[in-house]
């Protein structure tokens, strides 16, 4: 057996983002191969997140970018409020939005096949997330609208939570009403237009 060191586990733990003890565990299954480990690893997290499967996820946050007449707006979903408002959780969010904006993804198929990495798509990131953070993590919705003009506005519903409540508005052109529009839709969670 190999001697795993505290600099080990935490290189791995760094790489994967996995719990201290789980990346000893690997480490110490694998007989100190990286590779090996991080596989270990990897499997686990899906066996995780297949167990989680039943469970609610009706936590989580919405996270948008507006930029030049495009407007992109993901929701990703976990079951507690006390992972939403942690950094890690927002920080996937952030990455999922940039993955959205960067692939032109319309469709949450698209987006969740869409490649990341050499060879690792949005799921297998959501999946590791999934059990590094240890709840079930899910991307419900995906957003993008296009027009001369786009407003977006995010509500909280709380202060110490991340924004759960989003709305994108096209316009023909640049007004401030626009955006006052975007947050009364938000207000008022109309069915139609």
């Amino acid at each position: 057996m190999a001697n795993i060191s505290a600099a080990d586990v935490k290189r791995l733990r760094d790489l994967t983002g996995a719990g201290m003890m789980d990346c000893k565990k690997a480490l110490e299954s694998s007989d100190g191969d990286f590779d090996k480990a991080v596989e270990f690893l990897r499997v686990k997290g899906q066996a995780s997140a297949e167990k989680r499967g039943s469970r609610n996820a009706a936590e989580g946050m919405v996270a948008s970018s507006v930029a030049d007449g495009v407007g992109v707006m993901v929701q990703l979903n976990c079951e507690t409020d006390f992972v939403a408002k942690a950094e890690p959780f927002q920080e996937l969010a952030r990455q999922v939005l940039d993955q959205a904006v960067r692939t032109g993804a319309s469709e949450l198929p698209e987006l969740i096949s869409s490649e990341i990495a050499p060879g690792k798509n949005l799921e297998a990131l959501l999946t590791e997330a999934n059990a590094a953070i240890g709840d079930k993590i899910v991307l419900s919705a995906l957003a993008r609208v296009q027009g001369p003009y786009v407003a977006g506005y995010l509500h909280r519903k709380s202060q110490d939570l991340p924004p759960q409540i989003g709305v994108l508005v096209v316009a023909s052109a640049e007004h401030e009403v626009v955006r006052d529009v975007a947050m009364h839709a938000a207000a008022m969670s109309p069915t139609y237009l």
